[in-house]
C-alpha cells in the first residue's frame, strides 16, 4: 500500500435518520384517526471518532452496541402469543427526577413486618455475589425467588392504532438479556412474556400468578401504545385488541397493574413502562410534568420507570431494530458500563439511560423509586474488567498509524480474540477492533480483502448502534481507503463524496474527522487524475487546518505538503 494510504488514514463517518414515529395517542387531540403520527427525526452532533491522524486515539467514544436478538423457542419461557407481526416505535422524555424516600439499608419500612432481606437490602455480612457502594452492601436478586413479567403490544385490530413490529423484537430481546446465565440476573423458566395478547383476563391472569410467585423481585415491564382516558385522563396500556376511541375498554388501566405489584409480597418491585405519556403513572394530578412530584407509587421496595413524561410520546429512531428507550437499555444491560462496578442497580441503569439519552438528543426517561429497590442490581456489569484495554488498543493504533501494518494487525488479532470469548462477536469494542484489524490487514497489503470485511462490519454497527455512531463513521472511511487502495477510486470518491456531507452534518465542518475525510477525498481524486479539484480541496483544507488546529499542527503541515507535491507535479 502505497504511502498515501498511511499519511491519509483517517476514521469513516456515515449519517441519517428519518422521521421518528410514536407510539400512543391521545383520543380526542384532533388528530386524523387512523394517521400514523410522526415526528421529526432527532439529529445529535456527537464526538468525533477519536484517532487522529498520525498518532494514536486522543479520544473515545464509547458507543453501547446489541447482542443478537435471542429468540423465545427453547428457553423454557412461558409467552403467550397469538401470533402476528407489525411495524415501528419509539423513546422518552426531558430529565425530572424524582427522588423517592426508603426506609434505611436493613430496616423495614413503618408498618411492614417482613425481614429486612425482602427489603431488598441485608443487614451484616453481604450475600454470595454482593457488591459494595458506599458501604451499602448490594446483590442479584434470587433467580428462584425472583419474578418477571413482559407486556407488549405489536399488533391491533382498531385502525386507528397503528401497529409496532418493533415491539416484537424489542420484548423477545428483553426478555434474553435479564435471563442471559452470563450477566442476567433472573430465571428464564421465572419470566412471563406476553405478546399480542388480546384477553385482558389473560393478562389479569398472568399478572397475579406472577406476582403470587414473586419473594425477592417482582418486574413488570410493557412496551406499546399507551393511552389516555378522555375524562379521567389516566393512563391505559393498549393490548391487541384495545379500542383508541375508548381505552377503558379492552386495556390495561395502569393502575390496577400498579395494584398488583403493591400487593405482591415481593420485598423489590419495578416497573417499567416503555410507552407514550408513561409519566402520568408518576402522577396523580393532570398537571404538566413540571408538577409532577406526587407520585402514585410510594410504598417501599417499588421502584417506577417510564420512557416518557406525562404529556409526552416514545420514540424509535429509524434504522433500530428495538424502540429507543428499550433498546438502549438492552445495550446498556448487555455491554455494561466500562470501568463501573460489578453490579447494576436498577438507579445506577437509570442514570446511565438518562447520561446516554440526554447525550444523544432523545428524551430523557423519569423515575420515581425507593431507596431499597434501587439498590438491588438489576444485572452483573459485564464490562466490569473486561479486555477491553484502552493502552493495548492505542498501542496496535500508533502502529498502524506509523505505518506497521503487521505489527499491528498482530496487536488487534490477539484483542480481538480475546473480546471475541469474553464480549460476544457484536459487542462494541468487539467490533471496533474489528475494524481496525481489517483496515490494517489492508494496509498490510490485502486491501480488496479488507474491503469486504469492512463491509460486513459497517453494516453490523449500522444495525446495532445507528448510522452515525462514531464507530459505523469509522467503518466508512476505513472501507473508502481500502477500496481506493485496491484500485476501485471512482466508488471510492462516491462514498467519500456522501461521507463528507454525513460528517458536516452529524459533527460540523470544522470537527478533525470531517477535515480528515476531505483530505482523503483529495488523495484519491488526485489519483484519478482530478488535479484541479484535489487542489482547491487541499487549498481549503490547509486554511481550515491553519484556523481550527493552528499553523504548526502535523495534519496542518501534511495538508501543505500534498499540496506542494500535487503543485509540483502539474
Amino acid at each position: 500500500m502505497d504511502a498515501h494510504h498511511a499519511a491519509w488514514r483517517a476514521p469513516g463517518g456515515n449519517g441519517g435518520s428519518g422521521g421518528v414515529p410514536h407510539f400512543g395517542r391521545r383520543p380526542g387531540a384532533g388528530r386524523k384517526p387512523g394517521a400514523a403520527c410522526r415526528m421529526a427525526a432527532r439529529r445529535t452532533r456527537t464526538g468525533g471518532p477519536g484517532e487522529a491522524e498520525g498518532g494514536p486515539a486522543a479520544r473515545r467514544r464509547d458507543g453501547r452496541g446489541r447482542g443478537a436478538a435471542r429468540r423465545l423457542a427453547g428457553r423454557g419461557r412461558r409467552t403467550l402469543r397469538p401470533g402476528g407481526l407489525a411495524a415501528g416505535l419509539a423513546v422518552p422524555a426531558a430529565p425530572l427526577r424524582h427522588q423517592g424516600h426508603g426506609p434505611p439499608p436493613g430496616r423495614a419500612a413503618a408498618g411492614d413486618r417482613r425481614p429486612a432481606r425482602d427489603q431488598g437490602v441485608r443487614r451484616g455480612d453481604s450475600p454470595a455475589g454482593a457488591a459494595r457502594r458506599r458501604g451499602i452492601a448490594m446483590r442479584l436478586p434470587d433467580s428462584e425467588r425472583s419474578r418477571a413479567v413482559l407486556i407488549g403490544t405489536s399488533r391491533y385490530s382498531d385502525p386507528k392504532l397503528p401497529d409496532l413490529p418493533a415491539v416484537r423484537d424489542t420484548i423477545e430481546d428483553l426478555a434474553a438479556t435479564l435471563t442471559h446465565p452470563a450477566y442476567g440476573g433472573l430465571s428464564d423458566r421465572h419470566c412471563t412474556v406476553l405478546l399480542d395478547e388480546g384477553d385482558i383476563q389473560q393478562v389479569g391472569r398472568s399478572l397475579r400468578a406472577t406476582a403470587a410467585g414473586a419473594e425477592d423481585l417482582l418486574l413488570a415491564y410493557y412496551v406499546g401504545h399507551g393511552l389516555i382516558a378522555p375524562r379521567r385522563q389516566d393512563l391505559y396500556l393498549s393490548l391487541a385488541d384495545s379500542e383508541f376511541e375508548d381505552p377503558e375498554f379492552g386495556s390495561l388501566e395502569y393502575r390496577k397493574l400498579r395494584d398488583v405489584v403493591l400487593d405482591s409480597r415481593a420485598g423489590s418491585k419495578v416497573i417499567i413502562l416503555d410507552c407514550c405519556f408513561s409519566g402520568r403513572a408518576l402522577s396523580g394530578t393532570m398537571a404538566g410534568p413540571e408538577a409532577a412530584v406526587l407520585g402514585q407509587v410510594d410504598v417501599a421496595g417499588t421502584y417506577v420507570m417510564a420512557s416518557s413524561q406525562g404529556n409526552e410520546v416514545s420514540l424509535i429512531q429509524d434504522g433500530e431494530k428495538n424502540t429507543a428507550f428499550t433498546g438502549r437499555l438492552i445495550r446498556l444491560l448487555r455491554d455494561g458500563v466500562a470501568g463501573g462496578p460489578e453490579l447494576l442497580s436498577i438507579d445506577e441503569v437509570y442514570r446511565r439511560l438518562q447520561t446516554t439519552m440526554t447525550a444523544e438528543g432523545l428524551p430523557a426517561p423519569l423515575q420515581r423509586g425507593s431507596r431499597n429497590a434501587a439498590l438491588l442490581a438489576l444485572a452483573r456489569n459485564r464490562a466490569h474488567r473486561l479486555p477491553d484495554d484502552p493502552a493495548r488498543h492505542e498501542a496496535a493504533v500508533a502502529l498502524c498509524e506509523a505505518g506497521k501494518y503487521a505489527e499491528a494487525a498482530e496487536a488487534f488479532g490477539a484483542l480481538l480474540e480475546e473480546q471475541e470469548s469474553l464480549l460476544g462477536a457484536d459487542h462494541v469494542a468487539t467490533l471496533r477492533t474489528g475494524q481496525w484489524l481489517a483496515h490494517t490487514r489492508g494496509g498490510a497489503g490485502a486491501p480488496a480483502e479488507s474491503a469486504d470485511r469492512l463491509r460486513e462490519i459497517h453494516a453490523r454497527q449500522t444495525r446495532l448502534l445507528g448510522p452515525d455512531h462514531p464507530d459505523t463513521l469509522r467503518s466508512r472511511q476505513f472501507l473508502a481507503v481500502n477500496l481506493g487502495e485496491s484500485g476501485r477510486r471512482p466508488e471510492a470518491i462516491r462514498m467519500l463524496r456522501l461521507l463528507l456531507f454525513d460528517r458536516r452534518r452529524v459533527l460540523g465542518t470544522d470537527d478533525p474527522a470531517t477535515l480528515r475525510t476531505r483530505h482523503v477525498l483529495a488523495h484519491n481524486l488526485a489519483r484519478t487524475g482530478e488535479r484541479d479539484e484535489a487542489v482547491a480541496l487541499l487549498r481549503e483544507l490547509a486554511a481550515d487546518r491553519e484556523r481550527v488546529l493552528g499553523p504548526d499542527h502535523p495534519h496542518t503541515l501534511r495538508a501543505r505538503r500534498d499540496l506542494s507535491v500535487l503543485l509540483a507535479a502539474g
